[in-house]
């Protein structure tokens, strides 16, 4: 069985980018920063300047990376919010771009979500668990034009 964590779960969104730069040191080289965490929706802001492409737009990896960051952040602070914990891993990731990014973006989570309560409950009674999590991803300012679509299934069991 997985149990809740010693620690306090992070809540404020400077808690949570802390948190994400002390345990993924990339998310700090890459600028990501939390800019909203409500128990609900997740929203992470990347700057352009340092995660642009030769064509002054967004770097596809960048943006592809900003989107399992935020499906995984999002994921564990559901995992913190019901007392559990495991190794939480993404297993399948698949990022669609659907035009260019050309300034600063940002991250919402989740734009789709399949089924967090059967979810929950798995990783409470049988210590693992699997869900799958879609983000989109658009220029800051305009969170209706999408850009692009991270889904990603991530899977969390006991840590031995």
């Amino acid at each position: 069985m997985i149990v809740a964590s010693s620690k306090e779960p992070p809540v404020t969104p400077q808690d949570v980018t802390a948190y994400l730069h002390a345990q993924i040191p990339q998310t700090q080289s890459l600028g990501i920063a939390v800019e909203e965490w409500d128990g609900q929706i997740l929203r992470l802001a990347t700057p352009l300047a340092i995660n642009r492409n030769h064509e002054g737009t967004a770097f596809g990896g960048s943006i592809s990376t900003t989107g399992i960051v935020a499906g995984w952040a999002w994921v564990m602070l559901q995992l913190r919010a019901n007392g559990l914990s495991g190794r939480l891993v993404i297993a399948r990731s698949e990022t669609q771009y659907h035009k260019p990014i050309a300034g600063d973006f940002v991250a919402v989570c989740p734009a789709g979500v399949d089924d967090l309560d059967r979810f929950i409950k798995s990783v409470a009674r049988r210590g693992r668990g699997r869900i799958r999590v879609r983000t989109e991803l658009s220029m800051a300012g305009d969170v209706f034009d999408v850009a692009a679509v991270h889904e990603g299934i991530y899977v969390v069991a006991a840590r031995d």
